[in-house]
């Protein structure tokens, strides 16, 4: 589509799609949809059944909750820095490797976090707490990095505990392999049921609530 994607260019492109395809008359359809202000407008034009992307409105859901809640900005640029030195340096790395050897663990790598990739910083998190002892370690035989502290530990744990119905829903709606439709409302009561039974286990709450609240 050469034209600049805005709501009447991407209308008009549909309907020119649809039509030389002839599925105008031959089956019932609807446009399946991102949050994106252009696409909705696009499909508010024509006037046909839409549905917007469960996986994606999940996850605005997910950065409203992050962002009220107190010092999780802070812990996830900390962690962002400790991940990226371990990435960076081939010493570094091998350093955490040979520590975690030391501890007759199986060697993992850090997760970096990717913007445009769903639940990542909930995959840097959760790989984080499982190398807590052996970076905590390294860490404090540097000069370079400043180590996590307990509290922020404590972050880290309460905020991956309520993530992970987050993440096992994302996955499971995006399915290649079966109908997913069909899942979201079932899957929504679940993450409910849990957070509403998170808000009352103490540092689990904050995120827990907000999180709900977004749901």
């Amino acid at each position: 589509m050469p034209e600049g994607h805005t709501s009447g260019n991407l209308k008009r492109s549909s309907l020119i799609w649809l039509r030389n395809g002839d599925y105008l008359k031959t089956a019932p359809f609807s446009l399946s949809l991102n949050n994106a202000r252009n696409f909705l407008g696009a499909a508010s034009q024509t006037g046909w059944r839409s549905i917007q992307c469960f996986a994606h409105t999940l996850q605005l859901c997910i950065h409203s909750a992050k962002r009220d809640t107190p010092n999780f900005e802070q812990v996830c640029a900390k962690a962002r820095t400790i991940v990226g030195h371990y990435k960076r340096s081939f010493l570094a790395r091998s350093r955490l490797r040979g520590v975690q050897e030391s501890m007759e663990m199986k060697p993992l790598g850090v997760v970096q976090d990717v913007p445009t990739r769903w639940n990542s910083e909930y995959e840097m998190l959760s790989r984080l707490l499982k190398l807590r002892r052996p970076i905590s370690l390294d860490l404090s035989e540097q000069d370079s990095l400043e180590e996590f502290g307990s509290a922020e530990w404590r972050v880290m744990t309460a905020v991956t505990s309520v993530l992970k119905c987050v993440d096992d829903a994302t996955r499971k709606c995006c399915s290649e392999r079966h109908p997913t439709l069909s899942q979201v409302v079932p899957l929504v009561h679940c993450m409910q049921l849990l957070t509403q039974q998170q808000q009352s286990c103490g540092e689990e709450s904050t995120f827990a609530k907000n999180l709900l609240h977004g749901i």
